[in-house]
């Protein structure tokens, strides 16, 4: 979990009282986090990464003043219109679509806050924004820029300016080669479209989400402030503005919105107004047991920052802030009346009914599986359920073969979940062909052998391979004949031909009508394509 330090009278000057240390480190955590100790005279918390809104001091103190009573309910932020606009370009719609503008104003930025400031970017990015590929912040000095502003797509070369912590003018092709930061987030941009955020002049304040300009480089001379949100994520995108703009109104700052034109649509940026829910109470009753009177539930909720406007006999409806990223639906809520009440107050008590465990079905079949196999001289491993086109289509002549592919692999080893096991066992002797024959190896695992469906089957299988200088068809029959029977299971064999295996030396297992398996001797092409130079028997079978 993100961990946020925290200096003891910064905060509380931020929450306007003197709470007792061991008060706050007792009980900040029940608002959804732990206390990990002490560094450099700073308490350091953990929260959970759904709360973006606490990894900041002045988060943390907004949620204290209202979690402690100090000031409960929503708290509001004035907003008034700046007179300053954003023009969306369409070059840009493809690239990194969405952005949020607001400028505060009036805010002091000594050394510590600008350490804040940067903390609070990289925490923000990092997390909520995955490493800035869903979201990235910027935040400028806004004294040397002018509105209107533009956000367009470029090409790698045809603009120059200094890019942040440099002094030359540099192409954002150079930047991605020469700058730490432009190496760093090169992936996440493509050449031919590379974001800009420019003023009325042309001078440029960012390129997200690699870097800020020096420009508008933030001083402790700053007390105009631009701050600047882009993502390919609308929600988490001005979800992130609302934070880190009201993080710099707690600092006394006063927030104005920007117009941001896309086309013939006009979006005001920050969008402060509270989202508004009706909260069943009978749901309140059914989760948590308790049935709270109208004051109870304006307590409890103001204690994690909501305000309830409306109550009846059955329902309440309850304004929530902006910077809530975490409220997804009314259940939520139920968590947040929980959390106001105090789950250390619940009463624990013991089940009405007695309830044993027992072992589950697919878990008996994998055990009996593995015993069956272990007992056949087989080794048991392991292998991830991620690997690649060219080790589990390509090397058995089955390219065309659809599969359930992952949208952005690490690496291409790791582009699609296997279909089948016995390529993956293939993996693990190339991996281990330095040592002595024979080899025998087996998994029980699931698989993912078609790509249909929504979502695709999973199916739990049965695999071995044995790679010996002699490795028959007939032992390989026995094998499989004895590995069923164990089993209790009724296939029959079957003539056919199956992929990365000799035809004539292979068969399929059939069951009811339906393929549930295949042996044989395993093809010479796919024994060399896995750098592999003896024969190797092996079978799979569906459990």
């Amino acid at each position: 979990m993100p961990v946020l330090p925290v200096d003891y009278e910064t905060l509380s000057r931020l929450i306007g009282r003197r709470i007792p240390r061991d008060e706050l480190i007792a009980r900040v955590p029940m608002m959804g986090g732990a206390y990990d100790g002490e560094k450099d005279g700073k308490l350091l918390f953990e929260f959970f990464p759904n709360r973006p809104d606490l990894l900041s001091v002045e988060g943390l103190a907004r949620a204290c003043r209202a979690f402690f009573d100090v000031e409960p309910g929503l708290k509001p932020y004035p907003v008034t219109p700046s007179g300053d606009e954003v023009h969306v370009e369409s070059s840009v719609t493809k690239v990194r679509p969405h952005i949020g503008f607001a400028r505060v104003e009036g805010v002091h930025v000594d050394d510590a806050l600008l350490v804040e400031l940067i903390d609070v970017q990289e925490r923000l990015t990092t997390g909520p924004g995955r490493r800035r590929k869903k979201v990235a912040i910027g935040i400028h000095d806004a004294a040397p820029v002018k509105g209107p502003y533009h956000y367009k797509a470029v090409k790698a070369d045809e603009v120059h300016f200094v890019p942040l912590q440099m002094e030359a003018p540099l192409t954002p092709r150079e930047i991605l080669e020469q700058h730490e930061k432009g190496r760093l987030y090169r992936h996440l941009v493509d050449e031919k479209r590379i974001p800009l955020i420019v003023d009325r002049d042309g001078q440029v304040l960012s390129m997200p989400p690699v870097i800020n300009g020096q420009l508008t480089a933030l001083t402790t001379r700053t007390r105009d402030v631009l701050i600047d949100v882009t993502g390919t994520d609308e929600r988490a995108t001005l979800g992130l503005l609302a934070i880190v703009a009201t993080s710099l109104a707690e600092r006394g700052g006063r927030i104005r919105s920007l117009e941001v034109l896309r086309g013939k649509t006009r979006t005001t940026t920050p969008n402060l107004e509270p989202a508004r829910t009706s909260l069943a109470l009978s749901r309140v009753k059914e989760l948590l047991g308790i049935t709270p009177t109208p004051d109870e539930l304006q307590r409890y909720l103001g204690r994690m920052g909501h305000g309830v406007e409306a109550t009846t006999a059955r329902s309440a409806t309850v304004a929530s802030p902006a910077w809530r990223l975490d409220l997804l639906h009314a259940d939520d809520l139920v968590e947040d009346v929980g959390v106001g009440h105090g789950f250390d107050k619940f009463k624990p008590r013991l089940p009405a009914v007695a309830q044993f465990g027992g072992i589950h079905a697919t878990a008996q079949t994998r055990r009996r599986a593995r015993t069956l196999l272990l007992g056949l001289g087989f080794t048991e491993v392991m292998t991830l359920t991620v690997t690649s086109r060219g080790d589990a289509l390509d090397a058995i002549g089955a390219a065309n073969t659809s599969t359930v592919e992952i949208a952005n692999p690490v690496t291409l080893e790791h582009a699609i979940l296997r279909p089948h096991l016995f390529t993956s066992l293939l993996g693990i002797l190339r991996a281990n062909k330095h040592r002595e024959l024979p080899q025998s190896v087996f998994e029980v695992s699931f698989v993912l052998p078609t790509a249909e469906g929504n979502p695709p089957p999973n199916e739990l299988r049965a695999a071995a391979l044995r790679i010996a200088p002699r490795a028959p068809f007939a032992e390989c029959k026995g094998l499989v004949e004895s590995f069923l029977r164990d089993l209790g299971r009724a296939a029959t064999i079957e003539a056919g031909a199956v992929p990365g295996f000799i035809p004539g030396r292979c068969a399929r297992l059939v069951e009811d009508g339906k393929a549930v398996g295949f042996f044989g001797e395993v093809h010479p092409e796919t024994i060399g394509a896995f750098d592999l130079g003896a024969p190797i028997l092996g079978f799979e079978v569906v459990l």
